[in-house]
């Protein structure tokens, strides 16, 4: 080994260093931008208790209810927000103002395939689960809950199974939208 190896080393490890600073550094930039354009389309005014209300301006709202119509114009959104009740509930922010709004109800499974039955105070889920897919092509499963409370009150409920990281990537997929822009969150209009 030869003493000139040292600082070539050294050199090597600073321009790497200096290769991931620029890349944070970019990040940094786009995250400063989206929050400058956000900041731009909405006015903060006092709402009630001295709280500051956020209200969009000039925001217009389009319901679409065609997956296809939906992924070909939410393409250029700039924040995608999802959320997962009885329904998927996908909201584009497009620059030019416009919000694009997307929802689907999960589907009901198909009752034969389950069995069983619920012992007091315990939840007992059904060891079968179903897979079904959205019509905008999303996969998901369910499966059914039994319980039996201590009072003697039965319920039923039907589990949703959905990995958010994989809906991201879907979403990152179809929409063809950074996953940095891609987060889980409620637009209240």
């Amino acid at each position: 080994m030869s003493d000139n190896e040292g600082p070539v080393k050294g050199v090597a490890g600073l321009d790497l260093v200096f290769a991931v600073l620029r890349k944070h550094e970019e990040a940094l930039d786009k995250v400063t931008r989206r929050l400058e354009d956000l900041v731009e389309a909405v006015s903060i005014t006092k709402g009630s208790g001295g709280r500051p209300k956020i209200e969009p301006q000039n925001l217009v709202v389009e319901k679409i209810g065609d997956w296809k119509e939906f992924r070909e114009r939410a393409a250029s959104a700039g924040q995608v927000l999802y959320d997962i009740g009885t329904s998927l509930n996908i909201k584009a922010v497009l620059p030019n103002g416009r919000l694009l709004k997307y929802s689907e109800p999960f589907l009901r499974p198909d009752p034969s395939i389950y069995s069983g039955t619920a012992t007091i105070g315990d939840v007992k889920s059904a060891q079968q689960k179903q897979t079904l897919k959205l019509e905008c092509g999303l996969e998901y499963a369910i499966r059914r809950t039994e319980s039996l409370s201590a009072e003697g009150e039965y319920t039923q409920g039907i589990l949703i199974i959905l990995d958010q990281g994989r809906l991201k990537d879907w979403l990152q997929t179809e929409l063809g939208v950074e996953e940095l822009r891609i987060s889980s969150g409620l637009v209240v209009i």
